[in-house]
């Protein structure tokens, strides 16, 4: 196989982070521990699990920087160096004394970080997707110990993206043989399992809120969709919608009043 160019590695790479379906997403007790056991560890005031997407370097869990949850990519962060190198542990003692971040943002800005110390996030595949770091504003070195510790600790934390990541897959599979099931009951004189359909599916965090504040749009949803065989099935806080054959056609509200009311509506 030929090698492939920067950007084909870098569009692979991204690939292999929106796999996980885990930017974005709220705080997660399981990965907020290991970071906060990272800086004890480590002793630093600073710890992260930082993904780096196109953009942005976003931080799935931090501590030391609860106010920045993300920064941008421009910045060539530490991190965009670390992943170069995806099972290479990378320490930098004094950042100011550093060539390559002696003029960086992060060092002469407000954050005034000095020392800084990661382990790639690398898929199986090969991909590095992130690192789980530790910085700190006063030079500094790890010992082999906190090294070995923060190379688990990285390991730990794909196990969990790892985790996520099946999961999601499980549901969608059991989503599509409830489908398959379900055509192969209805009696419709075609074999369980053969057609074409599509699987759309949402995840909704604070799913009963978003249901309180927005019922009138549920409703409008659903009389918005005009098909012969639909169903939807909520799986662990997944909602997903089962389409076949489906047409969705837009229908004029009879009351345009009352629609401008819904569109105005806001959540208390």
């Amino acid at each position: 196989m030929p090698d492939l160019s920067a950007s084909e590695r870098e569009q692979a790479r991204l690939w292999a982070l929106q796999s996980f379906r885990v930017l974005d997403t709220p705080p997660q007790t399981q990965f907020d521990d290991l970071v906060r056991l990272a800086s004890n560890i480590c002793g630093t005031s600073i710890a992260l699990v930082s993904l780096v997407d196109r953009e942005r370097l976003w931080f799935k869990a931090r501590i030391g920087v609860d106010d920045v949850e993300e920064i941008p990519r421009s910045i060539d962060a530490f991190c965009c160096h670390a992943i170069r190198e995806p099972h290479t542990f990378m320490e930098v003692a004094d950042a100011r004394g550093d060539p390559r971040f002696s003029g960086n943002a992060l060092v002469n800005g407000a954050l005034g970080i000095r020392f800084y110390a990661a382990m790639p996030l690398t898929t199986r595949e090969g991909e590095s997707i992130g690192t789980f770091c530790v910085l700190d504003r006063e030079p500094r070195s790890l010992d082999h110990g906190q090294r070995q510790a923060l190379v688990a600790l990285a390991r730990l934390t794909m196990e969990l993206m790892q985790g996520r990541r099946r999961e999601l897959e499980l549901q969608r599979a059991m989503v599509e043989r409830d489908y398959r099931l379900h055509v192969g009951r209805r009696g419709t004189g075609e074999p369980a399992g053969s057609g074409s359909f599509a699987v759309a599916v949402i995840s909704i965090d604070n799913l009963k809120g978003v249901e309180n504040c927005f019922a009138d749009a549920a409703g409008e949803a659903t009389r918005l969709i005009a098909s012969s065989r639909e169903r939807r099935i909520a799986v662990g806080g997944l909602v997903a919608l089962l389409l076949a054959g489906a047409i969705v056609r837009r229908k004029r509200h009879p009351r345009r009043r009352g629609r401008e009311r819904f569109a105005h509506r806001r959540c208390g």
